[in-house]
């Protein structure tokens, strides 16, 4: 099961003129802010990732910028980010080449003779398709204390967010007594009391996600706590009853089903409640909406589970609590 997260990119953005705003071009700004050792800020108008938030990371003379997504379990570095750290691509294939030569000689495969260029574009392919996993670790200092990111990376642009260099996913974040998401003063602020006395329970998934009930119309639901999603996603067997699946049933809904896809529709929803607070004539997408882009395996998860994102979380605040397994919004 050691590589089922790295797989499930749960990458999610309508196909439209919302990719870029007009305010996208501002995102700037939001990184001239007072910040502190505790907090991170971030933006909700970078480019092809708005409403979604994205920290600046400045190593050296670079900035990489890197979205912040609860819906992913490991953090992962895209193309532009390894151009930005190594200068090209190549420079890291041949950065990397020693490690790769040994790691296929390990498993009886042996590179000698082959070119640089053979192994360049085996060590891309293979990268790809997730059959050999390099990492890069960034270290964030948060309150006096080292934080060690490992991205995995992977050497394409990002499917649905263009212009990101990479996406920090739960492998961070879970480090932490508990993370907080202040989408009014776009800031990400980690082990701080809780920000209400009203707690969710949030379970963990066999992919390293987090979920949590909420009641749509009245009805009993679970969703998944995406940052990384603009767009309130609903299970693509709505509206027959949620489905009660094994770990075993989701591990082979997700990676051995091909998925069935429909026509673009936007559903209403009357009223939505997370916890205490509750949503009015809020709208959404099947997860089978072909206008939703995302991979073949967050398609197949989203058959049977939604997504809480940022028609929900937009001038509020939500926390993580990873100590206490609670989820908490106001």
């Amino acid at each position: 099961m050691k590589k089922i997260s790295f797989f499930l990119l749960l990458l999610l953005s309508i196909i439209s003129c919302r990719s870029i705003d007009s305010n996208a071009n501002n995102y700037q700004a939001d990184f001239q802010r007072e910040s502190d050792e505790n907090t991170f800020l971030f933006t909700l108008n970078y480019p092809y990732s708005v409403e979604k938030p994205v920290i600046k990371v400045v190593i050296g003379n670079q900035e990489l910028f890197f979205m912040c997504d609860t819906a992913q379990s490991n953090s992962t570095l895209f193309k532009s980010g390894l151009e930005k750290l190594f200068g090209t691509l190549d420079s890291f294939y041949m950065t990397m080449k020693d490690q790769y030569i040994d790691y296929k000689k390990s498993k009886g495969v042996s590179l000698s003779g082959e070119s640089i260029k053979t192994i360049s574009r085996n060590m891309e392919k293979e990268l790809q398709d997730g059959s050999v996993v390099f990492t890069y670790t960034l270290i964030f200092t948060i309150a006096g204390d080292d934080i060690p990111c490992p991205f995995s990376i992977i050497p394409s642009v990002s499917p649905t967010d263009k212009l990101i260099d990479g996406i920090i996913g739960q492998d961070f974040y879970s480090q932490f007594k508990s993370v907080l998401f202040d989408y009014n003063q776009r800031i990400i602020a980690f082990n701080v009391p809780p920000i209400t006395d009203t707690s969710i329970p949030m379970q963990r998934d066999i992919f390293g996600i987090y979920r949590i009930q909420f009641l749509l119309n009245g009805q009993n639901e679970v969703g998944l706590i995406d940052t990384g999603s603009n767009v309130f996603v609903i299970r693509s067997d709505f509206p027959a009853p949620p489905q009660n699946m094994s770990e075993q049933e989701q591990v082979n809904l997700v990676f051995n089903n091909q998925p069935r896809k429909t026509l673009p529709k936007l559903l209403s929803f009357q009223e939505i409640s997370i916890g205490n607070v509750t949503f009015h004539d809020i709208e959404g997408r099947l997860g089978s909406d072909r206008s939703l882009k995302m991979n073949v395996q967050a398609r197949n998860l989203l058959s049977t589970v939604n997504t809480l994102g940022y028609p929900f979380f937009q001038g509020k605040a939500i926390q993580l609590d990873y100590e206490n397994s609670v989820f908490r919004i106001q």
